[in-house]
C-alpha cells in the first residue's frame, strides 16, 4: 500500500484535481454571475501549475529528455520548489484575496483584506529577492507562515460576516463556506511540515510516507470539498 501511495501519489493528486476542475467546468453556467466563476478559473490554475510541476519526473539524467536536465543541472529549475513557492505559495493566498474581497460586503473587512493582500505581495517580492538561494533545496518557511495567516485572516473575516447575516442559515449552500472549510484544513495541515522540511532526507522512509500522506489527505479533502461544494451550492447565497 506504501509504494503503491508513493509510486502514485502524483496521478492521484492530479485525478482530483481534474474531478474538481471538471465539476467545476460543468457548473460553470450555473455561477458564471458569481464570483465563483473566478474560483473555477483557480482550479484549472491549480491543475495546470501540479501539471507543470512534474515536469522534475521527466527530466532525469537517464531518461529521454536527458538533454534538458543537463541544460538546468545546478540551477534553481533542477528542482520545482521555485514554481510552487511562487504559484502556489504566494499565489493561491492571493487569489484568495481577490476571491474573497468579491464576496465580502462590510466595507471595513474589505479594507482590510486589500492591505492584507498588498502587503502580503510586497513582502513576499521582497523575501523571494533577497533569500532566492532558498528555493534551490526548499520553500521559504517564513513566507508559508505569512500565507498561512493571510488565508486564516481571509476565512475567519468570511464566518464573521457569515455569522452576522442570515445566510448562516443556508450556510451548507453557500459555496464560499466549502471554499473556507477546504483552504483552512489545508493550510493548517501542510504549512507545519515546512519546519521539518530542513531534516528532510530521501532515506527515511517512515518520513517520506508520513509527509506524502499529510499532503495526500490534506489535497484530497480540500478538493472533494471543493466538489461536493459546487454541486450542492445555490448561486443565490454568494
Amino acid at each position: 500500500m506504501k509504494d503503491f501511495i508513493l509510486k502514485n501519489y502524483s496521478f492521484l493528486i492530479l485525478s482530483i484535481e481534474l474531478l474538481a476542475c471538471v465539476v467545476g467546468f460543468l457548473s460553470f453556467r450555473k455561477y458564471k454571475d458569481t464570483p465563483v466563476k473566478y474560483f473555477i478559473y483557480f482550479l484549472a490554475y491549480a491543475l495546470l501549475i501540479e501539471t507543470l510541476g512534474n515536469y522534475t519526473v521527466w527530466i532525469t539524467k537517464d531518461g529521454v529528455l536527458c538533454w534538458l536536465f543537463f541544460l538546468v543541472e545546478d540551477t534553481l529549475f533542477v528542482k520545482n520548489y521555485w514554481l510552487f513557492q511562487v504559484f502556489w505559495i504566494i499565489g493561491s493566498p492571493l487569489f484568495f484575496s481577490f476571491y474573497y474581497y468579491q464576496i465580502i460586503k462590510n466595507k471595513t473587512l474589505k479594507t482590510s483584506i486589500k492591505y492584507v493582500a498588498i502587503s502580503f505581495a510586497v513582502v513576499s517580492i521582497v523575501l523571494v529577492s533577497v533569500n532566492y538561494h532558498v528555493l534551490y533545496s526548499g520553500f521559504y518557511t517564513p513566507i508559508t507562515l505569512l500565507g498561512l495567516l493571510t488565508i486564516l485572516f481571509l476565512v475567519f473575516s468570511y464566518f464573521i460576516e457569515l455569522t452576522n447575516s442570515n445566510t448562516i442559515l443556508v450556510f451548507y449552500r453557500t459555496m464560499t463556506f466549502y471554499i473556507s472549510c477546504g483552504i483552512l484544513v489545508f493550510w493548517l495541515l501542510t504549512t507545519p511540515l515546512e519546519f521539518y522540511e530542513k531534516y528532510f532526507n530521501a532515506n527515511d522512509y517512515s518520513f517520506v510516507f508520513f509527509k506524502f500522506m499529510v499532503f495526500l489527505f490534506s489535497i484530497v479533502f480540500m478538493y472533494l470539498i471543493f466538489t461536493i461544494g459546487l454541486l450542492v451550492s445555490n448561486p443565490k447565497n454568494n
